[in-house]
């Protein structure tokens, strides 16, 4: 066998395969950085539904403190507002379109909802909220009941 018939034989040489980690290399080092960014925006997003959760769950616990609870539902609360003596008002919490909202009119507490379910106990209502990145929240009101 002849030098010159080694040389002819199919395959990849050093010097191509070289080149191609080369490349390969350069295309993984482009990557890194929107690598980082992507986890940092995820980081950033879950740390964001933490905090509108937090900040849901201190309004609605402002709110009900001068409210008499009627009614608790799976989907919502019916309170009665009877700090005024001329008049009393009825004020709705519930679960809409991804939030929840304080009624009447529309008073969004807690964004970033996926649902929410309200169950009754003795001097307690507790309260399931799952979030829209599937976060499950559980907590306890203690409303002034009739």
């Amino acid at each position: 066998m002849s030098i010159k018939n080694s040389f002819n034989k199919a395959g990849f040489s050093l010097i191509e395969c070289l080149v191609s980690l080369a490349v390969l290399m350069s295309c993984l080092l482009l990557f890194q950085p929107a690598l980082k960014v992507l986890i940092q925006v995820k980081e950033k997003y879950t740390h964001q539904t933490e905090l509108e959760f937090q900040v849901g769950k201190i309004q609605l616990e402002n709110i009900i403190k001068e409210l008499v609870l009627i009614r608790c539902e799976e989907s919502k609360l019916v309170f009665e507002d009877r700090r005024r003596s001329d008049e009393i008002d009825r004020i709705t919490i519930e679960h809409y379109q991804q939030m929840i909202r304080k009624k009447p009119g529309h008073h969004p507490l807690m964004l970033s909802v996926k649902s929410v379910k309200f169950y009754e106990f003795d001097e307690a209502i507790e309260v399931e909220v799952i979030m829209i990145d599937e976060e499950k929240h559980v907590f306890l009101l203690f409303p002034q009941k009739e």
